[in-house]
């Protein structure tokens, strides 16, 4: 999930992107209930993966019913 490139010393430098991008998707999933510092105390990736099928499930079954 983190995103890296090479250095020139051809070693991997990883960056942060991905989590933080993955962590305001999630803020908006929880509707601001939570700030990224809160979500972070208790997240890890196969939580993540799981909250994330499950908003995209409920947002697909609303955008059906409507």
């Amino acid at each position: 999930i983190f995103d890296f490139k090479l250095n020139d010393e051809g070693k991997k430098e990883y960056s942060d992107e991905a989590w933080d991008a993955m962590l305001e998707i999630l803020v908006l999933a929880f509707d601001n209930k939570f700030k990224k510092e809160e979500i972070e105390e208790f997240l890890d990736l196969s939580l993540a993966k799981k909250i994330l099928e499950t908003f995209y499930d409920i947002s697909s079954l609303k955008k059906n019913n409507q």
